[in-house]
């Protein structure tokens, strides 16, 4: 018998098994059967190749994250940058202010429990003119627990007026800013859709030019700008 006559009646003698099988116990159950051996067959796989399957799932989502991060990146540098400076600058005319700066909040480190602590940073600065130097090293990674402008922020959303009056409020950045000769201070907080994002604020060497209650609209306005920007939920897909 030649070989395919041998694989013929192989095929036949399956086809008879099949046929036997569907005749004993009825076509729902032979495929209910056929279903089962596959899954069977399927989790095996799974099983054998799980290490494989999840490396690769986690390098996939690693990926995701990485495209991710890279496109909020890219957004901030060509899109959120300028927008932020263009702001400074026009807080810096309308006010009359000497210095202009946003203060963002991020989390630095948490404690054993998993509780973030909450720092701040001074991410951008305008100044009136080239003479005055720059201060936004020295307000780099500031723990805002120590500081109870924050909270005092958090809960009133504004401060504006004199050095000595926040000494009332928080002496530790009131010697800080003393340090930097600063005379009045306006600050605005800047809030998310879900988060407080941080403060906007405008610097004086002087007394305070001005009405004080435009200056204060011309700090909110900054403020609501800033926040429509420096949320990312409002941008990250556009």
């Amino acid at each position: 018998m030649s070989g395919d006559e041998n694989k013929l009646d192989d095929k036949f003698n399956f086809f008879e098994k099949i046929v036997g099988m569907v005749s004993k116990y009825g076509i729902k159950k032979v495929i209910a059967s056929i279903f089962v051996f596959m899954l069977f067959i399927m989790t095996m796989i799974v099983f054998v190749n799980q290490k494989t399957i999840v490396q690769k799932i986690i390098q996939e989502q690693k990926v995701a994250i990485d495209v991710n991060n890279a496109k909020k990146l890219q957004f901030r540098v060509k899109e959120v940058n300028p927008r932020v400076d263009a702001i400074l600058y026009k807080l810096l005319n309308e006010t009359g202010a000497a210095r202009s700066f946003v203060i963002e909040m991020h989390n630095g480190v948490d404690n054993p429990s998993g509780l973030p602590f909450v720092y701040g940073e001074m991410t951008y600065e305008k100044v009136s003119n080239d003479t005055l130097k720059s201060i936004i090293d020295d307000y780099y990674k500031l723990n805002l627990a120590r500081y109870p402008m924050a909270t005092y922020l958090a809960k009133n959303r504004h401060y504006f007026g004199s050095i000595e009056g926040m000494y009332k409020i928080d002496d530790r950045l009131t010697q800080k800013l003393l340090l930097n000769d600063v005379e009045n201070v306006g600050l605005y907080s800047i809030r998310g859709n879900d988060i407080e994002i941080g403060f906007v604020g405008i610097i004086y060497y002087t007394p305070i030019p001005g009405n004080p209650e435009r200056v204060e609209g011309c700090l909110l306005d900054a403020s609501q700008r800033l926040s429509i920007l420096l949320d990312i939920s409002n941008n990250i897909d556009k």
